[in-house]
């Protein structure tokens, strides 16, 4: 179920500074990248709070922490995920972003049924 405010968040606030995120990356300024997620976060949870807001963004960030090479960090951050949302484990198991993650005892234990 999707809300007007997560509408308009994904579409016209986390869509565009994950490029702008993904931008910094390939110029090879990681610590950018990762502030500015890190900040969009934050925002994000400012004005929704809710678990799965919180999951979905959380999942998001653990993502982009795997796709800059800090799987120690995508691990910590898509286990809270998957606490507040375990519908994503199967998304987690398939998404391309986090195949880094794949091979990690830690990683099969928390997307498992």
């Amino acid at each position: 179920e999707s809300t007007l405010l997560a509408y308009i968040l994904g579409g016209f606030y986390i869509h565009p500074l994950f490029h702008i995120s993904e931008a910094y990356l390939k110029l090879g300024d990681s610590l950018s990248a990762n502030r500015l997620q890190d900040q969009l976060v934050d925002d994000i949870l400012s004005l929704d709070n809710t678990p799965r807001m919180k999951g979905g963004i959380l999942y998001d960030r653990a993502c982009f922490a795997a796709l800059s090479g800090d799987s120690a960090r995508a691990l910590e951050i898509i286990q809270e995920s998957l606490a507040l949302r375990p519908d994503l484990k199967r998304s987690a198991r398939e998404d391309p972003d986090l195949v880094s993650l794949s091979a990690d005892p830690r990683f099969i234990s928390l997307t498992s049924d």
